[in-house]
């Protein structure tokens, strides 16, 4: 039995491969016990760094799970960006999105994810795309 982080339990097949639809996502990675799922592309948003969380409000809504998050920016890098081949749709390099995190240096700054090159940091007031995660515990 695997249980999502969060309060919605089902089962995970472990022997479900990276790439594979499940139930509205897509696996990406499995390490260490834990399965990494991305949201469709059909729910991804463009927003600023303040509205981020429509990206999980959209995924919750259009999946009817729970568990949705945004990553903060380690956890999008890796394995977000790591693993985006495995995503159903995603923008090559240099497409920028949205983490969760706030920039160190400066609470007016958030902190992205440009695709093929790391880690930037942008005004919190400007669009960027943000895409949900969730994670199942098997």
């Amino acid at each position: 039995m695997a249980i999502v982080t969060g309060p919605t339990r089902w089962h995970f097949d472990t022997n479900t491969p990276l790439g594979s639809n499940y139930q509205s996502g897509r696996v990406i990675c499995k390490s260490g016990g834990v399965t990494w799922i991305v949201a469709l592309s059909t729910t991804e948003v463009s927003r600023t760094w303040y509205c981020r969380n429509d990206a999980v409000t959209t995924a919750q809504s259009a999946s009817g799970y729970t568990g949705w998050f945004v990553p903060n920016c380690n956890q999008l890098a890796n394995p977000g960006e790591l693993c985006r081949t495995y995503w159903d749709s995603y923008c090559p390099s240099p497409d920028v999105y949205w983490s969760d995190t706030t920039n160190w240096a400066g609470e007016s700054q958030g902190i992205a994810v440009r695709m093929g090159s790391g880690f930037v940091a942008y005004n919190k007031n400007h669009a960027r795309r943000v895409r949900a995660f969730r994670c199942v515990t098997y």
